[in-house]
């Protein structure tokens, strides 16, 4: 699994949002392999995008003894290329169902990937929270 997990500037706050880097790790079984309990907690945090009010701070989910907001998941999925589950494949789709996102669903149908994922639904957040600025 992972060594270490920073975040932003100080990696015992929760994540709000900031670059998060995986520290390599010598206890990974298989190499390149998402391990599970990340892509759970990925899952969940494409699940708890759907409900979210960018009127609010960022959505946060577990992962082991830490929680990451929603932008910070998909920091640590980015050195994943597993194919993507299909439940979070989905509705990722859904959500870039909007004209403006057809470049970022054809990198997610091409690269199928968590780390495609991680880079669309990053791009996702980004916009909702850009949105919710613009008057």
């Amino acid at each position: 699994m992972f060594s270490s997990l920073t975040c932003g500037r100080n990696a015992r706050r929760p994540s709000q949002g900031g670059l998060v880097r995986r520290a390599k790790s010598k206890a990974q079984s298989e190499p390149g392999s998402i391990p599970e309990d990340l892509r759970a907690a990925f899952r969940n945090a494409v699940w708890s995008y759907g409900d979210w009010n960018p009127v609010l701070a960022e959505p946060e989910v577990p992962l082991r003894d830490r929680r990451y907001a929603l932008s910070a998941v998909c920091g640590l999925v980015g050195d994943f290329h597993d194919r993507v589950a299909e439940d979070i494949f989905d509705r990722l789709m859904s959500y870039l169902r909007e004209i403006r996102y057809t470049l970022l669903r054809q990198k997610l149908v091409a690269e199928h990937s968590y780390a495609a994922a991680g880079q669309c639904f990053l791009r996702l957040i980004e916009d909702r929270k850009r949105h919710f600025l613009v008057p």
